[in-house]
C-alpha cells in the first residue's frame, strides 16, 4: 500500500511539471534528476544490507597468478613463437631455400598443430619441391599437409587451390591408376566451388574428373557452367568441343571450336599482365608460369 502511494506521489509530481516540456511555472529538472524521480517512484526501496568483505589468502592469489600466466602463455606467447618460426620459414621459402624453410615451418606447426595457414605453407613447400625434383614422396607430403590445412579451416580457399594442383600432379595418365585421384579432385573442387562458385579453372577440372569417371552428362553440365561464368575461357571451349567430337556430334564440335578460335583471334595481339588472363586465353604455360 505504501509502495503504491509512493509511486502515485512520484507520478503526480512528474505530471505537475517536472518534465522538460512543462511550459507552466516552475523549473524543469535536469535529465539525471528526472531519471532519479522516475526510478524512485516506480520501485520499492530495498533495505541496506551489510556486505561481508572477502580477502584472498596467499594460496588463492598464487593460484590466480598461475592461471593468468597460463592464459597469457596460450593466448599470446605461444602463437607469437609459432608466427616467428613461420615467418622465418616464409623468408627462406621466398629465397628458394627449401631445406632451411622446412624445419622452420615444422617448428611453427609443432607449436600450433592445427593452424591452417602454417600447414598450407608447408604443403606448398613440398609441392614446389616436387615440381623441382619429381620425387613422389614430396608430393605425398604435400597432399598430407594440405589435407590438414583444409581440415583446419574448411572455408579457406588457398589450401583447396593448392590441393587441386597436388591432385592434378598426381595423375599418371593411366585410367586404372587415376580413379582415386579423380574422385579426390571431385571432392576437393566441389568444396572449393562452394567457397567461390565463379572460379572457372577448378570447375573445368571438376568437369574433366567427372568425364574421366564416366559421368559424361555431369561433365558437360559443369563445363557449360564454366563457360557461362567465363565466356572467354578458350581451353574450356576446346575441351567441350573434343567431347562433342567423341560423341560424334560434329556440329557442336565445330561450333565450340569456332568460338575458341574467334577469341584467340580477337586477343592475338594482347599481352596479358596476369597469369589468370593467359590461362583464359589458352596461352602456353611457359608464357605465364614464370
Amino acid at each position: 500500500m505504501e509502495a503504491r502511494q509512493r509511486s502515485q506521489a512520484g507520478i503526480s509530481l512528474f505530471s505537475r511539471g517536472c518534465g522538460p516540456d512543462r511550459g507552466r511555472g516552475g523549473r524543469a529538472l535536469a535529465g539525471g534528476q528526472l531519471a532519479a524521480v522516475v526510478t524512485i517512484s516506480l520501485a520499492d526501496l530495498l533495505p541496506m544490507e551489510k556486505k561481508e568483505v572477502v580477502l584472498w589468502g596467499k594460496t588463492k592469489l598464487a593460484m590466480a597468478g598461475v592461471l593468468i600466466g597460463v592464459v597469457y602463455l596460450h593466448s599470446v606467447a605461444i602463437p607469437a613463437v609459432a608466427i616467428y618460426y613461420n615467418d622465418l620459414g616464409h623468408r627462406a621459402y621466398q629465397r628458394s631455400e627449401f631445406a632451411k624453410a622446412e624445419p622452420y615451418y615444422l617448428s611453427a606447426i609443432a607449436v600450433v598443430p592445427d593452424h591452417s595457414a602454417f600447414l598450407d605453407n608447408l604443403g606448398v613447400l613440398y609441392l614446389d619441391r616436387f615440381n623441382q625434383t619429381k620425387d613422389p614422396g614430396t608430393l605425398d607430403l604435400a597432399r598430407k599437409y594440405l589435407d590438414k590445412a583444409i581440415k583446419g579451416n574448411p572455408r579457406a580457399l588457398e589450401p583447396h587451390m593448392h590441393m587441386e594442383e597436388a591432385l592434378l600432379q598426381s595423375l599418371t595418365g593411366k585410367p586404372e591408376n587415376d580413379l582415386a585421384t579423380h574422385k579426390g579432385i571431385i571432392e576437393n573442387n566441389t568444396q572449393l566451388l562452394g567457397i567461390d562458385p565463379y572460379f572457372p579453372f577448378p570447375r573445368k577440372n571438376l568437369a574433366a574428373a567427372y568425364y574421366n569417371l564416366g559421368q559424361r552428362e555431369r561433365a558437360f553440365e559443369e563445363m557449360r557452367k564454366a563457360l557461362e561464368y567465363e565466356p572467354n575461357y578458350v581451353p574450356a571451349y576446346l575441351q567441350i568441343a573434343s567431347w562433342y567430337g567423341d560423341r560424334g556430334d560434329k556440329a557442336d564440335e565445330q561450333r565450340y571450336t569456332a568460338a575458341a578460335m574467334s577469341i584467340i583471334s580477337k586477343y592475338r595481339d594482347v599481352k596479358p599482365g596476369l597469369a589468370y588472363e593467359s590461362i583464359l586465353l589458352g596461352r602456353p604455360e611457359s608464357e605465364w608460369k614464370q
